[in-house]
């Protein structure tokens, strides 16, 4: 995805004056980041991290993914946020991107 396309979805994420949730995703690992309104990142989480990995049995597939949006939710549910947008940084809504949003939507969070 080239950045042009990249500033225009982060522009209407921006927009819509909601929190954010962005996700990273590698071959071996999968990171999401909770963003506010303003741009700053409130929260975090990651499967690099030993309690990912302890409760994980591996890190880069979609259970892992649905593992990570649970965490992510709680998160959420700290910062009193019932909704926010999907910022899935340009990759595929397919595989683990999706799993990861259908893990925060069955945790109660509206995406």
């Amino acid at each position: 995805m080239s950045i042009r396309s990249k500033n225009k979805t982060s522009a209407a994420i921006a927009s819509q004056n909601k929190h954010s949730v962005t996700v990273i995703r590698s071959n071996k690992h999968f990171e999401a980041q909770i963003i506010s309104p303003t741009g700053i990142v409130m929260a975090g989480a990651t499967t690099k991290s030993n309690a990912a990995k302890k409760q994980m049995k591996q890190t880069g597939n979609c259970d892992a993914a649905r593992t990570l949006a649970q965490s992510i939710a709680k998160l959420l549910n700290k910062l009193n946020v019932k909704e926010v947008a999907f910022n899935r940084s340009g990759h595929i809504y397919h595989g683990r991107i999706s799993a990861f949003a259908d893990g925060l939507r069955a945790a109660g969070i509206k995406v």
